[in-house]
């Protein structure tokens, strides 16, 4: 469950991976994109996940923050299941992650494409969307030998 304050403080982005200053007492929430530009970076979670000196903005269950090191495995799993961005792509460890229609992502899925359907938003306005990763050197074929 995403808090109702887990919102980036610039652009008031909802529903996505967040970030904060590494050590601040008050934290300033900023989306990827946001906190890419405030630090003068580029967003390449195939590196790693901090932003210069932003990093993850993982809640605990206090209404803070887990420190950097301190996240427990199901803060790491809960943070990584967020998209980056609600629309588009972006690399990601071993691939990238893309939002497609859903109607063209299940056909990339069937066609063995794609490694894995992430997540379906069927309430988003314009149509039903998926999100994919498309892993590094899969080209499918393991796929299409299965069926």
């Amino acid at each position: 469950m995403i808090p109702p304050d887990y919102k980036c403080g610039a652009c008031a982005a909802e529903g996505v991976k967040l970030w904060r200053g590494y050590n601040e007492s008050h934290a300033e929430l900023r989306c990827g994109d946001c906190a890419a530009s405030e630090q003068k970076r580029v967003v390449d979670l195939s590196e790693g996940d901090q932003i210069g000196w932003s990093v993850p903005a993982v809640p605990d269950l206090r209404g803070g923050w887990w420190g950097y090191t301190s996240v427990p495995a199901e803060g790491c799993a809960w943070w990584k299941a967020l998209p980056l961005r609600v629309t588009g792509e972006w690399k990601v460890r071993g691939g990238r992650m893309a939002w497609l229609p859903y109607a063209a992502a299940t056909r990339e899925l069937i066609d063995g494409n794609v490694k894995q359907l992430e997540r379906v938003e069927f309430n988003r306005k314009g149509g039903s969307v998926a999100l994919v990763f498309y892993a590094d050197g899969f080209n499918g074929e393991a796929a299409r030998r299965v069926r």
